[in-house]
């Protein structure tokens, strides 16, 4: 009698520190691997060499309002298909690596988040960034793209 008790008690702890182990696991993944989700707050248009682009795509890390990625439906450039702007800096950037690997989601290398900053010198080309309370319009030459959420 006594050792059934033990062994149901047992097997409470057990799922416990199964379920605290499964959270850590996935808040760390989350945390270090955020995915991307379409973005609903905000919308985006562009324009290459004058021509409209449609299939324009906005993205948002999960629980975050204040970062969006611009996906153009092709490379232009080859530098240029990923734009990351983030609000609260008022930057805009190229995103060094988002990716899709082995999961469902589009998620963002950690350690590359932030990417080249558009108005570095690294930069070959040179980009006008134009932030508005809800609106950011970045364009170089041949690229012209308006973010409003």
């Amino acid at each position: 009698m006594v050792a059934d008790v033990r062994r149901e008690e047992m097997k409470k702890r057990v799922l416990i520190i199964a379920a605290c182990l499964a959270a850590l696991i996935g808040i760390a993944y989350l945390h270090f691997s955020p995915p991307l989700f379409p973005a609903l707050t905000a919308r985006a248009t562009c324009t290459v060499g004058g021509n409209p682009v449609n299939s324009v795509r906005v993205f948002a890390p999960l629980f975050v309002t204040s970062v969006h990625y611009i996906r153009l439906p092709q490379p232009v450039d080859k530098r240029y298909q990923w734009f990351l702007v983030r609000w609260s800096k008022q930057s805009v950037s190229t995103p060094i690596a988002i990716w899709k690997a082995d999961s469902v989601f589009r998620h963002v290398h950690r350690d590359q988040i932030k990417g080249i900053n558009l108005q570095h010198p690294k930069i070959e080309d040179t980009w006008r960034v134009v932030f508005d309370k809800t609106t950011v319009q970045f364009s170089n030459g041949k690229i012209d793209i308006e973010v409003k959420r």
